[in-house]
């Protein structure tokens, strides 16, 4: 496998870092539990799937409880892709320059910018309450 390193990490990555990151805090689950973790319809998850299965990162088969559901499962190359991930994303945060309450601060930051734009994309209504 190659290395990855930042430049690779970011031309690679486009699109499936985060189904990447669920997988590597569950290790498994079903195409429609991914999709809720990432707030995607289950549908737009087939080309990010695709992606991962043909870069030998996940394997995809049907349930033996429920042959509708699919599991998605890493292999062994996606389990170790976490490390190297780990690595790069250390760099990253450290090139920013921040410390790491810094850092956790501006991620809380940018987690309420995102809830409060799906907030204002889902309606109006679902703001009342929040100052401007």
């Amino acid at each position: 496998m190659a290395r990855l390193t930042p430049r690779t990490w970011a031309t690679s990555v486009t699109g499936v870092f985060s189904p990447l990151m669920v997988l590597w805090q569950h290790r498994t689950g079903t195409v429609s539990e991914l999709a809720q973790h990432l707030d995607l319809p289950a549908h737009a998850m087939t080309p990010l799937l695709q992606r991962l299965e043909h870069a030998g990162l996940i394997v995809r088969r049907r349930s033996p409880i429920d042959s509708r559901a699919v599991l998605i499962e890493l292999t062994s190359v996606g389990v170790e892709l976490e490390t190297s991930a780990a690595a790069v994303q250390r760099t990253v945060e450290c090139a920013t320059g921040l410390s790491p309450d810094a850092l956790a601060a501006l991620r809380g930051e940018l987690h309420d910018l995102v809830d409060d734009m799906r907030a204002t994309a889902a309606g109006p209504h679902l703001m009342e309450g929040k100052a401007s």
